[in-house]
């Protein structure tokens, strides 16, 4: 018995002798990516010039691709990138800087999916279009399509697919729709 007790002694005698702990905290491996200044392009339209300055839009307009100032965004691709964009476009207040036309302008939307089935890319918003006459239809069109395919670089797709709660945008707009 008392040779039990003497191991058991010099198992206690060595473990209050081991060496110190460490007590430096363990960084996460999960971190987030870094903040990314990355430009982004939104469409506005040039009032009748009739396609010299861009992509010819009814009217005798021009849709133009605008590089904003780049924006301190996470860095975002595909689907996510292409909502983040719209929702920029449909809520920018600097647009009147560009010297160019809004036809988004008194319009309340939102996006609600950017998805990819097979090769379609489709894009769901919702909210109320207000537009300022039969001109305005292809302006915002182009706008919302042409700033959708100046920054979906990354995505595999060959169709496009807007719909407008619920409803083909093309249809909507071409006063074939509700």
């Amino acid at each position: 018995m008392k040779k039990y007790l003497l191991i058991a002694g010099l198992l206690l005698l060595s473990a209050c002798q081991s060496e110190e702990i460490d007590e430096t905290p363990i960084e996460d491996p999960i971190t987030e990516e870094p903040a990314v200044e990355e430009p982004i392009v939104l469409t506005y339209i040039k009032l009748e010039d009739d396609g010299a300055t861009g992509m010819p839009v009814g009217c005798g307009d021009s849709s133009i691709a605008v590089e904003m100032d780049p924006q301190p965004i996470l860095t975002l691709e595909g689907e996510e990138k292409v909502e983040w964009v719209l929702e920029e476009l449909f809520s920018n207040e600097d647009w009147e800087e560009t010297g160019l036309y809004n036809a988004l302008d008194e319009s309340a939307l939102t996006v609600d999916s950017v998805s990819i089935e097979g090769d379609i890319l489709t894009v769901a918003l919702s909210g109320e279009l207000l537009l300022g006459g039969t001109c305005d239809d292809p302006r915002a069109h182009a706008q919302i399509t042409k700033t959708i395919e100046a920054n979906s670089g990354d995505l595999d797709y060959s169709t496009l697919l807007v719909t407008l709660n619920g409803q083909d945008l093309s249809i909507y707009l071409s006063g074939k729709g509700e």
